[in-house]
Formats: C-alpha cells, structure tokens, sequence
C-alpha cells in the first residue's frame, strides 16, 4: 500500500503534516477529510522524499534525544494523567515548557495525531527518535488494559534505572576524566610555553638539545604548523566515528569490543543483565508474551552483541523451548543467571524470579560502580608516570645541560 505525505488543516486553521497509507491519493483525501482536516497538499511518499529527509534522519541518529528528558516528559505525562487532565491537553502543556526542539516537536505531533483519533502508543511509534519500542509497547499495553497511568509509572522505573546507571558510571569515571586532563594541560605548558625558551637558549648559544627534547619540540612545531588541518581532520574522524556508531555493524562492532576490556567488560555485562532483567519483569508483568518479549528485547538492550542473541531465544521458545533453554545457548548468560531462570519457569513465578536476578545484578553493578576508580587508579599511575617521565627528561636533561653550558 503506497504512502502518502501530506498538508493539511484543522478546523482551527491550524497546519498539519504527516503521513498516511491508502491504496490511492483520493482515498487518501478522503481519509484527511473524515479526520476533520482540510487537505493542503497530498503527493505519494517517493526516494527524494527520502533523501530530503536524511539529514534528519542522520541528526537523530547521531544526537539522540537524551532518555532523561523522555523521563522528564513521562514523569509529567504520568501525574497530569492521574488527575484527571486529558490526554491531548497535558501534551499540549507538556510541549509548551519543553526546551529540546525536536521533542517539542514530536510531542505537538503526538497531540494533534491524538486529537484526530489515533491511539497514543500510534501517535507516538511514528517518532522512534523519542519513543523506543519497548516505550510504545508498554504504552500500548496501557491503553489496552485502561491502566495507563500504571504503566506509565513502570516506565518511570524503568528509564530511572537507566538513567542511575548512567549516572553512577559518569561519576565512577569523573575523577579519571579531571587527572588525565590535568595531565595534558601540563603537558601543553610544557611544550608550548617553557620548550621554546629552552630552545631559544640553546640556539642562542649554538648548544645541540638531548634527543628526547628534540623529539618533544619537533611533536609542538608539526602541531603548531599543521593546527587548522588537525582540527579539521579531528572534527572529520569524530564525525565519521559517530556516524559509523550509529550504523549497525558499527554499534555492533563497538559493543563486542566493549564487553572484552579487561576491567570494564564485565561490568558492562552485568548492566546489560540487570537491564535484561528488569524489562523482562516489566513486560511479562504486564501481559506481554514471552516470544513479543524477545522481540522487544532485541531492539531494548543496549549492548547489540547481547541483544542479538535474544533471536536465537526466540527460535527456540517458537519451537516450543523453554526460555532458558534459549538463553543457555548464549555465552553470555552465565550458569547461575540461567539455573534460577529455569526453576522459575518450573515453578510459574518467572517474572519474581527475574526480579530476584535483576536485584543481585544491581547490588553488583553498584557494589563494582562505587569501586570502579579504585580499579581504574592503577592504569592511571601508569599513564601519569609514563608522560611524566618523558617529560621530565625532555625538560630537565636540557636544563642540566644548560648549566653545563653556563660554565
């Protein structure tokens, strides 16, 4: 069925765009006009459609709209719900005061897509920038139930958990990030302030500097020289790095090399785990089936490497399988998380099992998270006292022989 994109507006006078599916562009005049909307303009959805839409497409992709603020938004969502306030007007509201422009926009879109007859979860699966899938699911389930404002507390508790997560991991790394940045502005003075004087010095008095300050000063010179190109060239790299990310065989790639780091790789795993936990109790909680929960999973989980192994799980429970029969298959899961999975299956209580599991997980990654510098300290010391003393060789042999000079 072909797609068309679409003008048009309300009875209010107010402009709308956006997309529909009909097997012709008078069917799809008439869709807009049962909708209570005066068509503008309809034009089947064709490949220039496309590439003009992707440089938005490439923005979404490599800046995504930060999880907190979606929490932010489903905080607020959730309490004007509770009240009693309709639906379309707290979105409304909601937009007003949101400062990001691209959910602001996703949520006017939502509002007016909800003002015209569509069901919120609907409204909200055509903005997966914002709203992820298991986002739209729980929602969904919400309106199926009529317990929405319950759900929408679980995804409270869901992306707080991310949100801790993340946040307990800056922190971890926050001291780490603050010396080795210490470390490369003394390293700039170094190189930039008291080389030169020394080389001036030197040069003055027609002396030959050791080797390694004429390694350093000859490092300065082509970063000086060639700084325009470098910054380009820097730019281009992160750039590209980002785009590459955000590509499938990209994030794939950097997730496997993730979960093989020596000292953060199983911490990463144990994340993942606990995160793997806790959506799978919320979603089997809330009626979702075991095979829609894999699914669900495989575009939830933020490692990729972990989450691709929930296809395999999911072949195994269409065939009849135990879902901890799938994961077994899995190296990542290990023997203890797969053992309770499967008497909580035997026993019908899969879903406080798993709340059990995701409740070990956090007291470990939080246990390993509030030690994570500790660990890291040592590598540290090593970076510190590497370039530490190739900077002082480079700046007191020099010296040394300065004073050799002088006599």
């Amino acid at each position: 069925m072909p797609t068309y994109v679409f003008k048009a507006r309300d009875r209010r006078g107010a402009a709308i765009t956006g997309q529909l599916e009909a097997d012709s562009i008078q069917l799809a005049r008439q869709l807009l006009s049962q909708q209570d909307l005066i068509p503008i303009r309809v034009q089947e959805k064709s490949a220039l459609w496309d590439f003009l839409a992707l440089p938005t497409q490439l923005l979404n992709q490599l800046f995504p709209v930060p999880f907190e603020e979606v929490l932010t938004f489903n905080q607020q969502l959730q309490t004007a719900y509770t009240v009693g306030i309709p639906v379309v007007q707290a979105l409304e509201m909601i937009a007003a005061q949101m400062k990001n422009p691209r959910i602001k926009k996703a949520l006017i879109s939502v509002s007016e897509d909800v003002r015209n007859g569509k069901f919120l979860s609907e409204a909200m699966q055509r903005h997966p920038h914002v709203f992820d899938r298991i986002y739209v699911t729980l929602v969904r389930a919400g309106e199926a139930s009529g317990e929405l404002d319950t759900f929408l507390e679980r995804i409270s508790h869901l992306l707080e958990r991310r949100s801790e997560n993340k946040m307990k991991m800056k922190s971890a790394l926050f001291y780490p990030k603050i010396v080795l940045s210490f470390v490369v502005i003394v390293a700039g003075v170094f190189v930039y302030v008291l080389l030169p004087k020394i080389k001036g010095f030197f040069d003055a008095n027609k002396a030959q500097l050791p080797a390694v300050t004429r390694a350093l000063i000859q490092v300065s010179d082509f970063f000086v020289s060639y700084a325009p190109f470098i910054a380009v060239l820097g730019i281009s790299v992160f750039l590209g790095a980002r785009y590459f990310l955000s590509t499938p065989t990209g994030r794939f790639a950097w997730d496997a090399f993730k979960l093989k780091l020596p000292v953060l790789g199983q911490l990463f795993l144990q994340l993942e785990l606990n995160s793997f936990c806790f959506i799978t109790e919320v979603l089997l909680r809330s009626g979702v089936t075991v095979t829609e929960t894999l699914k669900i999973l495989g575009s939830s989980l933020d490692n990729q490497v972990v989450a691709a192994q929930m296809d395999a799980c999911r072949i195994e429970v269409e065939r009849g399988g135990r879902f901890a029969h799938g994961l077994a298959r899995s190296q990542f899961f290990p023997d203890f998380f797969v053992n309770l999975m499967t008497m909580g299956e035997e026993a019908g209580k899969l879903d406080s099992v798993l709340a059990q599991i995701g409740g070990h997980y956090r007291r470990e990654t939080d246990y390993q998270l509030s030690n994570l510098s500790k660990l890291i300290e040592p590598m540290i010391l090593l970076i510190i006292l590497g370039l530490t003393g190739f900077l002082a060789l480079a700046v007191f042999l020099p010296i040394w022989k300065m004073s050799r000079v002088i006599g």
